[in-house]
């Protein structure tokens, strides 16, 4: 049975790590970050550098860029 995980702000600092983490482990790993650092400390603070990285970077990640209060979405 293939373990799945599902981890919001994933390409924030703690988040990140848990998807490099779970990754190595064997879990299948979905992301879900809007960037509202962008919004709330401006494009400098941006987390889509780290988002790149994880596309790049890890074989078994999905990045959903879904604003989770968003209830739609």
């Amino acid at each position: 049975m293939e373990k799945t995980i599902l981890i919001t702000g994933s390409s924030g600092l703690v988040g990140r790590s848990c998807v490099d983490l779970f990754s190595k482990v064997g879990f299948s790993v979905y992301g879900i970050d809007n960037n509202a650092r962008a919004l709330y400390f401006g494009k400098a603070a941006s987390t889509r550098r780290n988002y790149s990285d994880l596309q790049t970077g890890i074989k078994n990640f999905t990045e959903l860029e879904i604003d989770i209060t968003d209830r739609h979405a």
